[in-house]
Parts: structure tokens; sequence; C-alpha cells
């Protein structure tokens, strides 16, 4: 089983507003569009990490309309920076089932669910310690 993990926990300090709720292309919050993406490719254990922010993005997959919640995990202190954000959310959804662990930032809202079912396919064909999207060579 791959379970996933949502890195939404930084202050959005350049943005002005909590990027994981900040509309994307087709008008869903950053946040609810990853979820969706992820769980579309077959990821159906998935974690989130928030900061600060934590209650708006709450409310924000909340009112995405969902199958189901990611599990919502709180970063007490989000300046230790990414990785402890990482170590939370495995926490939360890593057990002696899972065999990976897929993790993306909050801010790649659009992309794509081929691209994460390729990434996908390419760790259950080659079971590499890291698969990573890439374009060209």
């Amino acid at each position: 089983m791959l379970r996933g993990i949502v890195l939404a926990a930084g202050d959005s300090v350049r943005m002005r507003a909590p990027k994981a709720v900040l509309p994307a292309a087709d008008g869903r919050p950053f946040v609810a569009r990853i979820a969706h993406t992820l769980r579309e490719a077959g990821v159906a254990d998935l974690a989130v990490v928030t900061g600060r922010d934590h209650e708006a993005v709450v409310a924000a997959l909340r009112q995405a309309a969902l199958p189901s919640l990611p599990i919502v995990v709180r970063n007490p202190d989000p300046s230790r920076g990414q990785l402890s954000s990482l170590w939370l959310g495995m926490d939360a959804v890593l057990d002696p089932g899972a065999e990976g662990l897929l993790v993306t930032l909050v801010d790649v809202p659009m992309v794509a669910v081929s691209t994460v079912t390729a990434v996908i396919e390419a760790w259950r064909r080659t079971r590499a310690p890291i698969v990573r999207p890439a374009i060209g060579d």
C-alpha cells in the first residue's frame, strides 16, 4: 500500500494568504485539488500537514466534497522546516502495511493525475527508493 503526504504548513509569506486555500485554475483550493488528484491516482491513505493556517485548510478540505477527508495533522512549529512536517505526516500514515510514501508540496495544484500515476507506476516497476517526475533527459 502506498501512502501520501501533502506538505501545507508553510506561512505563505510571499503570497500574503495561505497558499493551501488559494484557488487553482479550476477554482478549487490548492489543497483540495491536490488531495483529489492523489486520490484519483490511487493514493487512498493521505495526510495533509498544516501549520498556522490549520483551520482554513481544514475548512477548504471540508468544502471540497471529497469522498473522504484526508487525515489532517497540525505542525505546531513549522519554522523547524519541511522535515518536521514530513515526520508528522509519516507518523500519521505509515504503518507496517505501508510499502511506499508519495510526498508533494501544496504549491503544485495543477499536477495531473497522469503524472502522479506515472510516478506510482515507475515506483511499482522499479521499487527504486526515490522516484520523481522529470521532463526530458
